[in-house]
């Protein structure tokens, strides 16, 4: 899966589009600055594999959300800046995919922020296991 929405899955569908973006080394974060800046002024061949890559992403999401069934899905990371950019395109490959029961109280959020998403589940985990406390007595010592 990561072959085809990673990081090095976009970049090289960009460059076999011709597009190739001044700073695009995977260990240099710029190049997704600029990729998102691309997209904001609407390049068509960014936003047309971008638009490719997050359907590809959604349906993948459906997979996992049929496995998990979640509430929510945040979708973030390093890569959320340019994702919020196809939040449609994630949105239309995860809908598709999911069975219709499980996509009534499913939600999906794009997030750009920089801070660290894990943390936010953490905070749910620990949450649920506070106001469950029979579930606190399985966990492990």
């Amino acid at each position: 899966w990561v072959t085809e929405i990673g990081a090095a899955a976009i970049l090289r569908k960009l460059d076999d589009r011709g597009v190739t973006l001044p700073s695009s080394g995977l260990g240099d974060e710029q190049w997704i600055e600029q990729l998102s800046q691309r997209a904001s002024e609407q390049d068509p061949v960014v936003l047309e594999v971008l638009n490719g890559v997050g359907n590809q992403l959604g349906k993948g999401l459906a997979r996992l959300a049929q496995t998990f069934n979640p509430q929510r899905i945040v979708v973030g990371g390093r890569m959320g800046k340019v994702m919020c950019h196809v939040e449609k395109a994630i949105h239309e490959g995860l809908i598709e995919y999911v069975l219709p029961y499980t996509s009534d109280d499913l939600s999906l959020s794009i997030s750009d922020s920089d801070e660290d998403q894990l943390v936010g589940c953490l905070a749910a985990t620990f949450k649920t296991v506070l106001n469950n406390p029979r579930l606190a007595d399985r966990a492990p010592q």
